[in-house]
């Protein structure tokens, strides 16, 4: 048989987005949010204008078509609900469209399921809507043409080794503290829920079911760009849940069947780990731009780049626009595998190597060079002038513009005021971790109490805010049960020095909003409720076996240190020995499956292993750090085998956006505080 060449889910993500462009030849098109971002990932604006697009305009009701645009094109990544039908009726009411083409990237099966509530008639709903839309063209003209186009479009390729499911970012794992509300909520007590691994798909609210059927969907999604058949795994709660939705998926049948390439997808809840990506280890500098920066207006993923120091003013206009730049140029020779040296080397081989295509920038462009390169003392301060060479230079700057946008990325995130709290985090989380079972050093919370303490005394203000104080306490709290517990005592002293630390601290904190929007103000209910999901967190691995630990403590010959639970499965797979992964679940569809899964009466069958295929697909519900990517390959690399690893996640996250979905976040009705 011969060999199957390895995937490459950002050139087969590309090939069909550019196959879409060509039928919006002289269209305009319309996309909303989750959508506009995924094709900013593909190349974006420029693509669909190089493409032929005369236009692309923002999905809502206050937009349209001109009078002279007969040809429209919608993206459209959200179920057809009441409102998102309401948009389009607005839009197509008010414009001259004979031709519109609706794209979306939900499966007509499960807007029919959506709908209807049945899988009987897979195409009903994508007819039924089509109906409609050709009802509001034919107001004006006669003659019209509609189509709906089921698109597979849901990945954002972020990374050769990463994707993103931007249309997700808001789905996290079910929290510890959340098996309360669902036995008082959902009536679930009757049926016995002991605790988070009992919990199964019925036991959620209706919501939750249709955001986690339609990650289902997405997943199956990815699978179908790729041609492959999976088979599925799966660690923690709600992984099980999506991982079990998946295997049992009644249309993907076909695929599974007539697909050449065989694949393993393993599915973990974030919450097994949240130490990891809420502490400050992180070395890449991918990360830590994630971490400081603003996002991009309407994005989950890319930042946005201040580029005012290589534009010169415009005097002679009253009103200007600058646009930011960003991370994405998937187009771009340079800069798309940059971005990869940003979230694959450590941050001072990262600028070293910015640094070289900066000056060979310039020198292609004979302009000067006002820092020489000079390997191990390149900084801030040296980017800043070369960069500053460009300033002006608008062929120079369009010419080069993918790499300058990186350039100004590193250049603001390092000059940034907050960049040098990542480092102070840094050590007191080391030295947090450092004191774990150390009978002779204070507990844990008592420690972060003296911290909070003596960021009052700091002579300029203080220097941490109460979010840096809470990421602390999640990191400890996640680490493990015996560092969670408080006195009553020390309960009081906690909420006390939070309380004096909220009053020195500004409107901007996450727990402010939170204070405001769901508490009412009351304090004393607000940090009880903060208090429980701390004390909690670690009970997400309850259910484990092996990976109860993601911690190793100090001993005499060494220090404390992580053990990322992501790493500690991944090392587990490639392990030539082959241990049993006995908290990695195997997820069965049929009889075949049940064989394959160790019921095999009537054949000698080894119960299904991740490591069976050729490709691995590890995808982390709850968001993942560009740190653990690289952390999986090195694993991978080490193990000197055959195996293709990709990597996939709902998000790209900083630690803070882990404090908002685990503190500030209700994760079973998906309201944003």
């Amino acid at each position: 048989m011969p060999s199957v060449p390895d995937v490459n889910l950002c050139q087969s993500s590309i090939s069909l987005f550019d196959d879409v462009c060509v039928r919006l030849n002289k269209a305009v098109v319309f996309a909303d949010d989750g959508f506009a971002e995924i094709l900013h990932w593909h190349g974006g604006v420029t693509s669909l204008l190089n493409a032929g697009v005369q236009d692309v305009r923002e999905f809502n009701s206050f937009e349209s078509g001109d009078t002279n645009q007969p040809k429209a094109g919608f993206f459209i990544s959200t179920p057809f609900t009441a409102k998102v039908f309401s948009i389009l009726q607005d839009i197509i009411c008010v414009s001259n469209f004979r031709k519109v083409s609706v794209f979306s990237n939900i499966p007509p099966m499960m807007h029919s399921v959506i709908e209807y509530h049945s899988t009987e008639d897979e195409m009903r709903a994508f007819d039924s809507f089509r109906m409609q839309i050709l009802q509001w063209l034919e107001i004006k003209n006669e003659g019209c043409f509609a189509e709906l186009v089921y698109l597979p479009l849901v990945a954002a390729p972020v990374l050769p080794s990463l994707f993103l499911l931007p249309t997700h970012h808001n789905v996290f794992p079910l929290l510890p503290t959340d098996i309360q509300h669902v036995k008082q909520k959902y009536k679930a007590e009757n049926r016995g829920l002991p605790g988070l691994s009992d919990v199964e798909f019925g036991h959620l609210p209706r919501d939750l079911q249709l955001r986690l059927k339609l990650l289902t969907c997405s997943l199956n999604s990815v699978m179908e760009l790729l041609s492959i058949s999976e088979e599925v795994f799966a660690a923690g709660c709600t992984s099980n849940i999506v991982a079990a939705e998946l295997a049992a998926l009644g249309w993907n049948k076909a695929r599974k069947k007539n697909s050449q390439r065989k694949a393993s997808l393993v599915i973990i809840d974030r919450t097994l780990d949240m130490a990891s990506v809420v502490g400050h280890f992180q070395d890449s500098l991918l990360d830590r731009i994630l971490s400081v920066l603003p996002r991009l207006p309407g994005h989950q993923v890319d930042v946005a780049v201040e580029m005012m120091p290589i534009c010169v003013p415009v005097s002679n206009l009253n009103f200007v626009t600058l646009a930011p730049g960003c991370l994405s140029h998937p187009d771009d020779p340079i800069a798309s595998p940059l971005l990869n040296t940003l979230a694959m080397l450590k941050q001072k081989e990262a600028v070293m190597e910015i640094s070289r295509h900066l000056i060979e920038a310039l020198g292609k462009e004979s302009l000067d060079v006002k820092a020489p390169f000079r390997p191990g003392k390149i900084g801030i301060e040296q980017l800043a002038a070369n960069v500053a060479s460009f300033k002006g230079k608008t062929m120079a700057i369009k010419k080069h513009c993918g790499l300058l946008q990186l350039v100004l990325a590193i250049i603001q995130t390092i000059g940034h005021p907050s960049f040098a709290k990542l480092d102070s985090l840094l050590a007191l989380e080391k030295g947090l971790l450092q004191c774990l079972g150390d009978e002779d050093s204070q507990s844990p919370m008592r420690q972060i109490l003296q911290i909070i303490r003596q960021d009052e005394k700091h002579s300029s203000g203080r220097f941490h805010s109460v979010d840096d104080f809470l990421l602390l306490l999640v990191f400890i709290c996640s680490l493990s049960s015996d560092h969670c517990d408080m006195t009553s005592e020390e309960k009081a002293e906690m909420k006390l020095a939070l309380t004096t630390a909220m009053a020195d601290c500004g409107k901007e904190e996450e727990i402010i909003r939170y204070l405001d929007s769901v508490h009412k103000g009351d304090q004393a209910a607000m940090f009880e409720d903060i208090l429980d999901k701390l004390r909690n967190l670690p009970r997400a691995r309850d259910g484990l076996k092996k990976y109860r630990n993601i911690y190793e403590p100090g001993s005499l010959s060494s220090q404390a240190k992580l053990q990322p639970i992501l790493k500690q499965i991944v090392e587990d797979i490639v392990d030539p020995s082959r241990p049993d992964l006995v908290d990695v679940a195997h997820k069965s569809a049929g009889f075949g499956d049940m064989l394959k899964s160790g019921f095999g009466l009537f054949r000698s069958v080894g119960k299904p292993r991740p490591s069976d295929h050729p490709l691995l697909i590890l995808f982390v519900i709850g968001g993942i750090t560009s740190t653990e990517v690289r952390q999986v390959r090195d694993v991978v690399s080490a193990a000197k085998g055959s195996l293709q690893v990709l990597v996939g996640s709902t998000s790209l996250v900083s630690p803070t956006d882990i404090l908002q979905k685990v503190l500030f976040q209700d994760n079973l009705l998906d309201v944003d505080h």
